[in-house]
């Protein structure tokens, strides 16, 4: 199988919106994922600077979530709404469908919790859509179509204050009450594009372990149903204790998320990573466990040459860039190690 080539990525992190990932499936993208997230901060950069005074930056090309007023970090996807702290060490996970009423009971608890942790704690929406619920999928569709214009928290707390008002009218009337442009709102809606992002995130979560709403994963660590509070504020002062040391070896962001789930859940964490960094598909569960076959399909003879063209994320803050990556025409991800003497060979 021939290498895949690499096409030129932005220099800038790129404004919160939809944009297409390379849909890999299996171990060989946790593999990537996760060795690549922890790589980012292996060598300090020599731009901390330039890191503190772009902040403004971002949330200037990120949209603004009018209910939470915060923007969610680069390395978060693009099809997936955020709130909380830019800089949180903490991620939540939230799998949820807009018709079950344990998602609905669970809201104000996870508010109260971003308020008492306003900059340790994001929140990542992850649609879970049961197929019992006849309206949900419908509504997270609509939500997503929300999104697209950067208003879906907006609309979220709209469906939770009116959970029986997800037929169609009512879900079109949500947009209009929010001054959403509504030619663009309808076409999103009917974008299958859109829905079959919604229908994937059920499967993510399903591979997941998140088979029911609402479930949680809190840097990694699941924690099921509408708990009471004081269960929440428990499991994120671990999560925090546990990043701590982590955070004090240099890694934030994406890196940190790697090192902290998949030391504390190592059965999800680089599932997790590999979905948040790539949108890969968790591998779901073990191959011999599951009836001794390889799950994973191997190539075989007349197969075509795989020449897909892969989009890689770079980022110049964070990823360490020779070269000048604004003219760039392809960009070269080096995996490498500092003690291996193959890795000094190629340097030269």
């Amino acid at each position: 199988m021939s290498p895949a080539r690499l096409s030129r990525s932005p220099s800038v992190p790129t404004p919160h919106v939809a944009i297409p990932r390379p849909a890999l499936t299996g171990r060989a993208a946790v593999v990537i994922a996760v060795a690549v997230a922890l790589a980012l901060e292996l060598v300090p950069s020599p731009v901390d600077a330039a890191r503190r005074g772009r902040k403004s930056a971002i949330a200037e090309t990120a949209p603004q979530l009018a209910t939470s007023g915060t923007v969610c970090p680069p390395w978060i996807p693009a099809s997936l709404p955020c709130r909380g702290g830019v800089d949180a060490v903490v991620t939540i996970v939230e799998a949820a469908d807009f018709e079950c009423p344990y998602c609905l009971r669970v809201q104000p608890t996870l508010d109260r919790l971003l308020e008492q942790f306003p900059d340790q704690v994001r929140i990542v929406w992850l649609d879970h859509p049961l197929s019992f619920h006849k309206r949900a999928r419908s509504a997270a569709i609509a939500a997503q179509a929300a999104h697209q214009q950067g208003r879906f928290w907006d609309y979220h707390a709209r469906l939770v204050a009116a959970p029986r008002a997800l037929d169609a009218a009512d879900l079109l009337g949500h947009a209009q009450a929010l001054g959403l442009d509504i030619k663009r709102f309808e076409v999103d809606v009917a974008d299958l594009a859109i829905a079959a992002r919604v229908d994937r995130a059920g499967r993510v979560a399903a591979a997941l372990g998140l088979s029911g709403t609402p479930n949680f994963l809190i840097n990694g660590v699941k924690l099921g149903g509408a708990q009471p509070y004081e269960k929440f504020e428990q499991a994120v002062k671990e999560a925090i204790s546990a990043a701590a040391r982590h955070t004090t070896a240099g890694k934030r962001g994406l890196g940190l998320l790697a090192a902290t789930a998949c030391d504390r859940a190592p059965e999800v964490g680089p599932g997790l990573v590999a979905w948040l960094m790539l949108e890969a598909d968790p591998p779901v569960g073990d191959a011999k466990a599951a009836g001794g076959a390889d799950r994973a399909r191997r190539p075989a003879a007349g197969d075509k040459p795989d020449d897909q063209i892969w989009n890689v994320p770079v980022d110049p803050i964070h990823d360490q860039i020779l070269g000048d990556s604004t003219k760039a025409l392809v960009t070269i991800v080096e995996f490498s190690d500092f003690q291996c003497p193959f890795c000094s060979r190629a340097a030269a």
